[in-house]
């Protein structure tokens, strides 16, 4: 049996060893020139903004390439279930979705279920309201106070 709480350990410690990654990208090239606190205030506020605009594809797909395999371990750690297909599941037993599959013959039958009107009635399964962040912030409230 898989065990959560390793696979959430090996998934955050990925995200959080690629994170000096995004770091080192961020400040690309960097020339390091040692200068006293003032001056690098003075410098700081005096550097011309990046106009890159949004046209700037390279600047876009680097972002991505540094930011989504970050994101995707650290999401990874913190919504890792043993029971991943779980939304699949309850999905389409108490919902509107159908597992196809491969099977053309199956997808013609519930199409044409759909086009008859005659296709399953879905409900909305338990806590699918659309009020996950109001119940998170609750829960994050009563932790730190």
């Amino acid at each position: 049996m898989i065990d959560a709480k390793k696979v959430r350990s090996i998934l955050g410690s990925a995200g959080l060893l690629l994170v000096p990654l995004l770091i080192y990208a961020s400040i690309l090239p960097l020339q390091f020139v040692p200068l006293s606190l003032d001056q690098a205030i003075i410098r700081w506020q005096s550097t011309p903004w990046l106009n890159l605009g949004v046209n700037n594809r390279a600047d876009w797909i680097f972002n991505a390439i540094v930011i989504i395999p970050i994101t995707y371990f650290l999401c990874g750690a913190v919504g890792y279930r043993r029971r991943l297909g779980m939304g699949l599941l309850i999905t389409c037993s108490e919902g509107t979705g159908t597992l196809i599959g491969s099977s053309a013959d199956l997808l013609d039958l519930k199409l044409r279920e759909v086009l008859s009107d005659s296709y399953k009635i879905g409900k909305c399964p338990k806590l699918w309201d659309g009020k996950a962040a109001v119940r998170i912030a609750e829960l994050l409230s009563a932790k730190f106070r």
